[in-house]
C-alpha cells in the first residue's frame, strides 16, 4: 500500500498526530499527549498531491509530529497550512517504504539475520474461538458439563502462566488452525510463541507452549497476534518419522558456523535466548514492530552455547518445570476469604495486596511489573480471578509464576549477544 501510495503522487505530506493509547504515548520531554479521538489507536493524516498522470519516479515525503492536547492538536490543524508546519523531508526506502522516519540502517543489520517466517516454516497464528467464554475454561469440568462426557476438550496456552482447556470441536471454532496445533495433538512438542508485528509499547513479545494456543496469547492489542511455531511436525501415521520444523538451509548454514549439526532443540533453545536479550529488543524494536524476528547468526561455538543454555533455563521456567523454579520464598499471610477482591491486587512496599487482609510477602518489584508481551502475569494473573477465593493449589501456583518472573529477569540480564561488531550485554528488562 505504500509503496502503491508513493507511485500514485507526486508529493505526500504526513501529519503525525500520535496519541496512541495501545503504545501509551508521551510527547518529548514525557509530557502528557491525547488522542484527537475517542479511540485507542493513535492518528495521523496524509495529504497526497498528485499533478500529472504519474512516473516512475516515487514521490516526495515531507513528516511532521504534532504533540499534546487534543486542544492544542486541533489549534495547530486549523491555524495552520502545509507551508507553516514544520515538515521535514524524508526518503522511503525498500523493502518498507515508511512514511515515517525510519532506521533504515538498523533495520538492514537486523535483517541480515535469518527470519524466523522462513526457518520455521511451518506455523500460523493462534486458535480464535469466536467465542471464549463459551469454550474455554480453566476447569475442563465446566466445559464437560457444557458439552457432554464424549466433547474432546484439550489443554490450551490461553495467557502466560494460565492453566486452561478448550473445546477442540472445528465446527465450533471460528478458526482452529489444526494444521498447525495438530503437531501438539499428535505426539510430545514444544513451540514458540512470538509475534510478526506489534503495537505494544516495547518488544516483549516471545513465549514458549506444549499445547495449542490461542490468538492473544501475548497481547490483546490489535496487531500483536501470537504466532505459533511447533518445533516437532508429526506424522498422522505412525510409520512416518517425526521431523523438526526448521529449514534444511538454515541447519545447514549452522553445522558451517558451528563445525557440526546441532540439535534441534539447541536451535530452539538460541533462539529463545535471543528473543529474551534486552540489547536485541532494544535495538531492533522498531524493526520487531513490523516483522517477523530476525535472528542473528551466532558469532562463534562459545556464543551458540551460551546463549543457547540461557534459552533452556529460560524455556524450563517458562513452562513451570518444578526442577527449575525450585523453592518460591514469597509466603502468603493474613486471615480472611482468600478471595481477590474488586480494587485488587495492589503492590506495595513488596506485598502484593489480594484484599485488605490478605497478601504475598517479599515480592520483587521486577517481578510485579515484568512484561510479557502486553501483559503483566504478576497482576494479570491476580486481575482475572477477581471475585474468586483462591485455593491451596492457586496460592501455590501464584508464588512459582513470581519466581518464574524474577528469574526470568535475572537470565534475560546474563544474555550477551554480538551486535554491530561488539558484545552487548542485556543491562536492563526496559
Amino acid at each position: 500500500m505504500r509503496w502503491q501510495l508513493l507511485k500514485s503522487f507526486d508529493k505526500i505530506w504526513v501529519i503525525d498526530l500520535h496519541g496512541s493509547l495501545n503504545r501509551k504515548e508521551e510527547a518529548p520531554g514525557g509530557a502528557g499527549d491525547k488522542n484527537v479521538f475517542d479511540i485507542k489507536p493513535g492518528v495521523s493524516i496524509l495529504i497526497g498531491v498528485r499533478k500529472g498522470l504519474g512516473s516512475d519516479t516515487l514521490a516526495k515525503v515531507y513528516h511532521t509530529d504534532i504533540w499534546g492536547s487534543r486542544e492544542r492538536k486541533s489549534e495547530i490543524l486549523f491555524s495552520s497550512d502545509l507551508q507553516s508546519l514544520a515538515c521535514s523531508q524524508i526518503v522511503p526506502e525498500s523493502p518498507h517504504y515508511m512514511l515515517i522516519p525510519w532506521d533504515y540502517v538498523t533495520d538492514r543489520e537486523f535483517r541480515k539475520g535469518f527470519s524466523l517466517e522462513d526457518a520455521m516454516p511451518v506455523h500460523s497464528n493462534g486458535i480464535v474461538t469466536g467465542g471464549d467464554r463459551n469454550f474455554v475454561a480453566n476447569d475442563q469440568a465446566v466445559l464437560r458439563n457444557r458439552f457432554g462426557d464424549g466433547a474432546d476438550i484439550e489443554p490450551l496456552s490461553y495467557r502466560p502462566f494460565e492453566q486452561s482447556f478448550l473445546l477442540n470441536d472445528p465446527s465450533k471454532l471460528e478458526r482452529d488452525r489444526s494444521e498447525v496445533m495438530d503437531h501438539y495433538r499428535l505426539g510430545d512438542n514444544i513451540g514458540l510463541l512470538t509475534s510478526k508485528a506489534f503495537n505494544d509499547v516495547d518488544f516483549a513479545h516471545a513465549f514458549v507452549t506444549k499445547h495449542p494456543s490461542e490468538a492473544i496469547f501475548l497481547s490483546g492489542t490489535s496487531g500483536s497476534n501470537a504466532m505459533n511455531f511447533p518445533l516437532w511436525l508429526h506424522r498422522k501415521n505412525d510409520f512416518e518419522k517425526s521431523t523438526p520444523n526448521l529449514s534444511p538451509r538454515l541447519r545447514s548454514e549452522l553445522a558451517k558456523i558451528l563445525g557440526r549439526q546441532p540439535e534441534a532443540w539447541e536451535i530452539f533453545d538460541y533462539i529463545y535466548g535471543v528473543l529474551h536479550c534486552p540489547a536485541y529488543r532494544r535495538k531492533y524494536r522498531q524493526a520487531l514492530s513490523i516483522a517477523y524476528p530476525h535472528i542473528p547468526y551466532p558469532a562463534s561455538q562459545d556464543v551458540f552455547r551460551d546463549i543457547g543454555e540461557k534459552g533452556e533455563q529460560l524455556r524450563r521456567l517458562h513452562l513451570m518445570e518444578e526442577a527449575a523454579i525450585g523453592d518460591a520464598p514469597y509466603p502468603y499471610h493474613g486471615d480472611g476469604d482468600d478471595v481477590v477482591a474488586t480494587g485488587f491486587p495492589r503492590f506495595v512496599n513488596g506485598r502484593v495486596l489480594i484484599n485488605k487482609d490478605q497478601y504475598f510477602a517479599d515480592v520483587p518489584q521486577v517481578a510485579w511489573a515484568f512484561q510479557v508481551g502486553g501483559y503483566q502475569p504478576a497482576q494479570k494473573w491476580l486481575k482475572d480471578r477477581r471475585g474468586q477465593a483462591l485455593s491451596w493449589d492457586d496460592i501455590g501456583r501464584y508464588q512459582k509464576i513470581v519466581k518464574v518472573l524474577a528469574e526470568t529477569d535475572r537470565l534475560m540480564r546474563s544474555i550477551v549477544l554480538p551486535i554491530d561488531g561488539g558484545l552487548v550485554a542485556g543491562t536492563s528488562t526496559s
